[in-house]
């Protein structure tokens, strides 16, 4: 095979051509920043991610997909996670072999959760184990060419029928998921899930008034529970969601910036929020009072952080006589009071987090330092000064 090897880029991966210097029928090319990540390239100019390894003393190359199917991006995390398996003595190909065989959905749903959802600590991750619990268990036994596109049309509309139209596509995104994975793994069957089509969804416009933001803080400010107190202060002024804000670790945590890394977002990526000064002062307040690798730990939880703060929320939401709001619309209450200030789509969908500018329409109807000065005067603002 004819090499290269050159850091990879998405501009250069699009120049990348086919070579028959030395007759063979394929090209491939080495990234210098990722070990063992190629691409070959055939006669047809058809581009693929791979990874070079010996398993188990063999060299091995292993098929990651096409570069116009998975991006530069996940190509590298998924070199990764496939070198961590290796580290730890799993062997990647026998997960595919597995896969290849005829297997059950549970079998598929142990590889989902042991290699996909708990490695990569996802935010979904413990709504997915409740989603597969209560509907998709009774299905434990099915083979996986069983499980029908009408089988899972009939689920999904009788949870949207019974329960509600967004946890019957939350359940459809699941099993979606878990299918694609499958096939990522080996299997060779279509999808059976892409042709059941989601709920449409309306969006929740929910968030605190002017009005409301004075007897919510006042409210707050009496919560004798210091570390759900601070824990909503915090969601407040950071607009991160719930479960992010729960497992906030003190190394992410950068005083000297005055910012906060989230490693792993809803959307599979880092984020890193400025902090205003009023979020400041309340982490280093805590900071002083604890040895814990938890911003907000917990000695109830199997976690060691906080994990259920709803019942101390209801009772804040009873002081202040508001009804009606979700821990989330805290999030939404940023990017509400950012938009009434001026801040445009944009920078509140930066802010947020948020990984398209659809996600931000909400926000703009009232139509790295534009970000942090949008959030001090949007923050300034809930405060009153």
């Amino acid at each position: 095979m004819y090499k290269k090897r050159f850091n990879f880029t998405i501009k250069t991966i699009s120049n990348l051509l086919f070579s028959d210097a030395e007759g063979s029928n394929t090209t491939c090319y080495y990234d210098t920043k990722t070990r063992g990540l190629g691409i070959y390239i055939t006669r047809k100019g058809v581009k693929t991610f791979f990874i070079y390894r010996k398993i188990e003393g063999k060299p091995t190359r292993i098929i990651l997909g096409r570069t116009d199917e998975i991006s530069l991006e996940k190509a590298r995390a998924k070199a990764q996670d496939i070198h961590s398996q290796i580290c730890e003595g799993i062997n990647p190909l026998e997960k595919k072999r597995a896969i290849r065989q005829e297997i059950t959905l549970r079998e598929l749903w142990n590889l989902y959760w042991e290699g996909h959802s708990k490695p990569h600590r996802l935010a979904s991750s413990r709504n997915d184990e409740s989603l597969y619990r209560l509907y998709l268990s009774p299905w434990a036994d099915k083979k996986l060419s069983s499980i029908s596109t009408n089988t899972i049309r009939d689920l999904h509309q009788r949870v949207g029928r019974d329960v509600g139209t967004v946890r019957a596509n939350h359940l459809h995104a699941l099993i979606r998921l878990m299918f694609n994975k499958a096939t990522e793994w080996g299997w060779s069957k279509p999808n059976p899930a892409y042709a059941v089509k989601r709920f449409k969804e309306h969006s929740r416009e929910r968030f605190l008034s002017s009005q409301e933001m004075k007897a919510f803080l006042a409210a707050l400010a009496k919560e004798p529970c210091e570390t759900v107190r601070d824990y909503l202060y915090i969601s407040l002024f950071t607009g991160a969601r719930k479960n992010n804000v729960q497992a906030m670790r003190w190394q992410e945590i950068d005083f000297d910036s005055t910012q906060w890394t989230i490693p792993l977002t809803k959307n599979g990526k880092q984020h890193i929020v400025p902090l205003v000064e009023p979020a400041v002062d309340i982490l280093k307040c805590r900071k002083l009072k604890t040895n814990s690798e938890w911003v907000f730990p917990s000695a109830k939880s199997k976690s060691g952080h906080l994990e259920n703060p709803t019942p101390i929320w209801n009772k804040v939401l009873n002081r202040a006589g508001i009804t009606n709001l979700r821990l989330h619309d805290l999030r939404r209450t940023l990017g509400s009071w950012q938009a009434a200030l001026g801040a445009n789509s944009y920078i509140i969908g930066k802010s947020l987090g948020h990984s398209s500018q659809h996600a931000t329409a909400i926000y703009a109807r009232l139509d790295v330092n534009p970000v942090r000065q949008s959030l001090n005067s949007a923050v300034n603002a809930m405060l009153g000064e």
